[in-house]
This record gives C-alpha cells, structure tokens and sequence, in this order.
C-alpha cells in the first residue's frame, strides 16, 4: 500500500454542519439518531492500487465523489477483489455499543451491480472478515441490503438519506432509508471484531464496460452511550456550528464563555460534574471553572461566564436530550436554557441564557474527546 495515496482526512461535525444546513437534515431520519452522541472521524481513500488518488475520487464544497470503472485494477496488487473507489472510516474506538453511520447518497443512472455502502470487519474475531450491513445498487436506480429485496426504485440522480446501525455486542442491525427501516440485521453477533463503516463504489458484478459513481455528504458517525456524561466533551451549537469556548484562555473567575471554531484546544473541552437530580456543573478543562450564568441573573439575555463553584445554583445545568440527539441545557437557578444569542454564526459571540423555544440555538451537540 502507497501511503503517500491514502489520504487521512479528518471529519468533525463543525465542519460537517458548515457545509450546509442538513447534517441529518430529513426530520424523519433525526428519531435514529436519539440516544447518540457525535463522534469525530476519519477515512482513508482505497482506490485502484495503480491510479492516484484524484484519478477516482475528489472532494468539491463537502461532497465527495467516488468513481470506478469495471476495467479498474483492484486496490491491491494481485488481489481477487473487484475494483472500487471507497471511503474507509476508522475502526470504531468502541465496539461494545452500536456505532451509527448518518450521510446522504447520490448515485447515477449507470450505476449498477455496486456496493455503495458497507459495515465491515476484516475479522470478526474468528480470522474471517464479514458485512453486517451491505447496501447495493442491484439493477440500475434500485437500492436493496445485500441480497435481499430491492427496497427503493427508479432513484438514480436522487439524493436520499441513509442511517445504517450495528451493534457487535447483541449482533443487531437496522438500516434505514429517508427514516424509515429497510432492513434489519439479527443474530449477527461478533464482538470480537474491529468494525468500521465504508462509503463509495464497490464492484459487485458491474459490467465491464460500465462506470459505477456515486456521491456522499453529510457525513456524521454517532455512537450510543449511557447518559452519565463520563469523559470530556466538545460542546458544538447546532445552529452555528461553533464550539463552547472560554475566551482567550484566560483561567479567571469572570471570563466569558463564547462560542469559536474548534481546533482542540483546552478551553473548548469540558466535563459533566454530577451534582443532584440530573443536574451537572459543565467545568472548562483548561480553568476548572464552570459555565455560570452572570450574577446569578434570572433574566432573558444574562450573559454566560466562568466562575468558581458556589451555591446559587446559576452554574448547574439539566441535559435534555432532543430528538435529533442534541441536548438542551436548562439552568436550575433561573429555570432558563444555554444558548446562542440570536443563532449567531459569528466567532466570539458570548453565549447567554433565554427561555426555551426548540430553537437549534439552543441545542447543543455532545462530540466526545
């Protein structure tokens, strides 16, 4: 394998949400995704083993195009396996839960006999590789899970929205196509294997003298985890796309909490301090300090700082998890919700408690580091 044509690209949803306003944009699709979390992720491009990378596959304003000829090589010299042109996200970092793959998918009118999206183990734990789920384009403008029934028609040049979920453990799987289920995996129990998700073409009995294409988008990896708020997060508004930041780094009491572009630094990661009745103090990894509301205020527009611990109640927050897997934070001093003023986009902008409207700005996406 040419390293220097496997590029490793790395996915957050900051970006993902910046490039349009539908991550997970059907609002039938957003029910699969309750109970999940974002998590970051990468690819790597396999393509044939004797063509660069951009001879198969590029990258335009967020939708990546796959491509490959029936007359293609494979991706490795030698090998059996039909050509392809696919998207290879990391093997999941947990295989105990169900991971979840949410994207938008176009594919032409030529496309047929291809497999356009896979949950693969190269080893299952047994020394043998397998598909939990395995989405094909049979005939052309047809869609169907493996070998089963085709379960959508005439949809070349169409864009639809899939959700595929394993889960190892249990061996149960569901597909589903513009939110409703297609398909259903059970029994297929491997937790043993190391499982990740592919996207793009893959030569399934293409004709030879055929171009299978297909376009991807949207592209968000979710991940079900209990409701103990363990670990340290990034806090991204859905609305802007922009993560919860202590301005300037600074470490003392009073700075304000605003909202910047995440790059991964320690003012923009958080933990969850479990206090009472569901309420958390939500405490900056770089200061210590938590998100408060200024002055113990009640009041729509008070501004949101950092401040020590104390007793008033303004610096703890009730999670309530919305249906697009998003979360609400309710204030238990004043009753009202984090969120961005105004559903501002712009960087800096200093966060701020108002009364709860279902309003992506005030809705928050948990994305684990």
């Amino acid at each position: 394998m040419n390293k220097s044509h496997q590029p490793m690209i790395q996915i957050t949803s900051a970006r993902l949400i910046a490039l349009g306003t539908c991550v997970l944009a059907l609002a039938g699709a957003r029910a699969q995704t309750n109970g999940f979390q974002i998590i970051p992720d990468s690819y790597t491009v396999q393509k044939p083993w004797n063509l660069p990378v951009s001879d198969r596959f590029a990258v335009t304003n967020g939708v990546y195009t796959c491509w490959v000829y029936g007359t293609d090589q494979p991706f490795s010299q030698g090998s059996g396996t039909g050509p392809r042109t696919e998207m290879r996200w990391q093997t999941w970092t947990n295989q105990a839960v169900p991971n979840q793959l949410a994207f938008d998918e176009l594919f032409s009118a030529g496309t047929s006999h291809t497999c356009v999206h896979q949950i693969k183990s190269d080893d299952k734990g047994d020394g043998s590789g397998g598909e939990a789920l395995y989405l094909q384009v049979n005939e052309a403008g047809t869609l169907r899970n493996s070998t089963g029934t085709d379960f959508a028609s005439g949809i070349a040049n169409t864009w639809y929205h899939i959700n595929s979920i394993y889960d190892p453990a249990t061996g149960d799987g569901q597909l589903y196509y513009n939110g409703s289920q297609v398909a259903t995996v059970t029994g297929y129990t491997w937790p043993n294997g190391q499982w990740y998700f592919k996207t793009g073409v893959y030569d399934n009995g293409m004709p030879t003298n055929a171009e299978a294409w297909v376009q991807i988008k949207n592209v968000v990896h979710w991940i079900q985890m209990p409701a103990s708020f363990t670990g340290t997060y990034q806090i991204e508004n859905v609305a802007s796309g922009l993560s919860l930041n202590v301005s300037n780094n600074l470490t003392g009491n009073g700075a304000c909490i605003v909202q910047y572009s995440y790059n991964g630094a320690a003012n923009e990661l958080w933990t969850f301090t479990p206090t009472s009745n569901g309420y958390y103090q939500i405490v900056s990894s770089l200061s210590g300090k938590d998100a408060v509301v200024q002055g113990a205020s009640t009041a729509n527009g008070a501004k949101i700082v950092q401040w020590t611990f104390g007793s008033s109640g303004d610096d703890q927050w009730k999670p309530v998890q919305n249906s697009n897997g998003s979360y609400t934070f309710y204030n238990l001093n004043s009753g009202k919700v984090l969120e961005d003023p105004g559903s501002s986009t712009s960087k800096n902008t200093q966060m701020d408690q108002n009364s709860a409207n279902d309003g992506a700005n005030q809705q928050w996406y948990l994305i684990s580091h």
